[in-house]
């Protein structure tokens, strides 16, 4: 038995290692923001969602970005190509505070809910849904709405100091 599973495990092992080698790596092609004067990049992957401002444009558009062209500097998004010198600045979702804010949000909510199921189910008829619970959920829902309207995103402009670039790392198999 003993056996078995020592020539199991080493099956599976070379199965994954010899899968690993021919396959393509999806990390391969990327885009990056590089700040002058910091060793710290932000890259961005295909699949990767981006809200992008063009120059000499107010608007800004969010997209998946489908592939890149890293020899003409394209960014291939769903119904366009987009060249990463137009682009102005780009606007990221903020993790922390996108969870915090739904946190506060549900928080509103499952208030007013055992507030109101409490109040229909103790068959008590002294308690009541009050305005003090009306005002912890109003508070909690307009709270997290705030936040995520003030701190939920972060705009980097490209310029002077950010600067993107797409990179190829590329390595064509041995034959």
């Amino acid at each position: 038995m003993k056996y078995g599973f020592i020539a199991l495990v080493r099956m599976v092992l070379f199965t994954l290692v010899l899968g690993t080698l021919y396959l393509p790596l999806q990390g391969q092609k990327f885009m990056q923001i590089e700040t002058y004067g910091s060793p710290k990049t932000k890259k961005l992957f295909k699949g990767a969602e981006i809200s992008y401002q063009l120059k000499d444009q107010d608007t800004w558009h969010t997209q998946t970005i489908e592939d890149f062209l890293v020899d003409r500097n394209l960014l291939v998004l769903e119904d366009r190509y987009v060249n990463i010198n137009d682009i102005a600045a780009l606007k990221f979702q903020r993790g922390f505070v996108q969870g915090v804010s739904a946190s506060l949000l549900w928080f509103g909510i499952g208030w007013s809910g055992f507030a109101l199921v409490g109040t229909l189910t103790d068959g008590d008829p002294e308690t009541h849904y009050e305005w003090s619970d009306a005002i912890v959920t109003a508070t909690a829902i307009s709270s997290s709405w705030l936040m995520n309207k003030l701190l939920g995103t972060r705009k980097v402009k490209i310029g002077k100091r950010k600067k993107l670039r797409m990179l190829d790392l590329t390595i064509e198999p041995v034959p």
